[in-house]
């Protein structure tokens, strides 16, 4: 059976695999989902085991005659053994997965049981219909699970506003939404390669990360355009708008709506009356002669801009919390997971774990998402440090001073530029974690309880 669920695993639909991406965030719900897990003599798509939820994903083979009366007995069998089952269509899957994992958390969080940790404080993230939306609206979509025969005979029948079941301050967000409906862009996608083996060449399916262009406008205005993962576009543009120095807090953005152009995904921010003032002196202030461009003296002092000094941080970590984060991250990373070609960020604080991530396919991408998340739930960044997947640049350094961590952790090496801008903001930069080694760069007084592996 074991063989079997590993074979499952390996051969997941695309619509499994999307749903799973969503239902790992879960877990600081209280909800930790195992996929293609063995119950008996069943093998179910995915499994709590506290509370007992099973979430299964139908795809047409299980409306014949023989599918649903497999079906019927696996359900009976698992009904028997305590446990509730969840039938979404693999179209919703694919499409609204995130809606399916929302209703998911609503019907799990009905059981006895289940822990519920206190919402963070902060802003709601919010969804919409069309193909935009406003970071501070309530959310629009909505989904059910399919009643299945004799298992589920409460709720099936209601749709729940995903509002209702996103808490405040949720490190996790919705999708954003397609142009012309509730959808998203799937972060990644199957194609077709000829694998080239010492047995011989085939072709093969192999999942890849999608890539889009992405505009960040303000006042109407495009600011940056970056190429990056079609996902968690709230996040990307609250984080960017604070790690690039334009706003200093989130109640700063009045409001910010997602519109799917095809080409590209284009992010409309809008400030509210001090900081729009504040972010159009910039402007002027970088405008160079027609057909110049930005000037070149203040383009360097934008890039060289002063990094927030965290050196005040009573923050410590302990050598094995250092190697703890990074090998934790490395379970958040589902969409790297199927593709080997997306990075990661993540936060960790000490006696917790990694509270947040995010995944891009630019690495400084997912560091203004999981910038962006932490602010929408109020986590103070000076409460732990930030995990990256890359290599240190400086501007990594800069947007990690910028969300309040005085550690910064990562798997790669540093640059000499980023090297001393960290050791001039008082953060202490870890790099090249591997297993229980790794070198500490700038201000080693913060790892503690053990010498680590090497001080450069």
């Amino acid at each position: 059976m074991r063989t079997t669920a590993t074979t499952q695993r390996r051969f997941a639909t695309k619509g499994e695999t999307l749903l799973w991406y969503e239902l790992r965030d879960l877990r600081p719900e209280g909800l930790k989902f195992r996929r293609q897990a063995p119950i008996g003599s069943y093998v179910a798509d995915f499994v709590c085991f506290d509370p007992k939820v099973v979430v299964e994903v139908d795809g047409d083979h299980h409306e014949t005659g023989k599918g649903k009366r497999h079906d019927a007995n696996r359900d009976a069998y698992l009904k028997e053994s305590g446990f509730l089952v969840l039938r979404y269509d693999a179209s919703d899957a694919l499409d609204r997965a995130w809606h399916v994992a929302q209703d998911v958390k609503s019907k799990a969080g009905a059981l006895p049981g289940l822990p519920h940790p206190r919402p963070l404080a902060g802003p709601s993230p919010q969804g919409g219909g069309g193909s935009s939306r406003k970071l501070l609206s309530p959310l629009a979509g909505e989904m059910s699970a399919k009643p299945t025969e004799g298992v589920i005979s409460e709720g099936t029948a209601d749709r729940p506003s995903t509002a209702a079941t996103t808490p405040p301050g949720s490190l996790r967000e919705p999708p954003s939404p397609q142009g012309g409906g509730e959808g998203r862009r799937p972060p990644i996608t199957s194609t077709t390669r000829i694998a080239r083996r010492a047995a011989g060449t085939s072709a093969a399916a192999r999942m890849v990360p999608e890539e889009t262009p992405i505009a960040l406008s303000y006042a109407g205005t495009t600011h940056a355009v970056m190429m990056g993962s079609p996902a968690d576009f709230e996040d990307f543009a609250l984080g960017f708008s604070l790690t690039e120095g334009i706003i200093s807090s989130p109640e700063e953005i009045e409001s910010i709506e997602v519109e799917d152009l095809g080409a590209g995904i284009d992010i409309q921010i809008k400030l509210k009356d001090t900081a729009n003032t504040r972010f159009q002196a910039r402007r002027r202030r970088l405008a160079g002669p027609v057909g110049c461009g930005l000037c070149g003296i203040e383009s360097i002092e934008e890039a060289m801009r002063l990094v927030d000094d965290v050196g005040q941080s009573t923050l410590t970590l302990s050598p094995s919390d250092i190697v703890r984060s990074v090998k934790l991250l490395s379970k958040h990373q589902p969409l790297h997971a199927e593709t080997g070609a997306v990075h990661a960020a993540g936060f960790y604080v000490p006696g917790k774990g990694v509270v947040a991530a995010r995944e891009d396919v630019g690495r400084h991408n997912a560091l203004d998402k999981l910038a962006g998340a932490l602010a929408r739930a109020g986590v103070d960044g000076a409460s732990g440090a930030v995990v990256v997947t890359s290599r240190v640049s400086v501007e990594m350094v800069q947007k990690t001073a910028a969300v309040g961590a005085s550690f910064i952790i990562a798997v790669s090496a540093p640059t000499a530029l980023a090297i001393r801008t960290a050791e001039g903001a008082g953060m202490t930069l870890v790099a090249l974690v591997r297993g229980d080694e790794f070198d500490i760069f700038t201000h080693p007084d913060r790892v503690t309880d053990g010498a680590a592996k090497n001080v450069a």
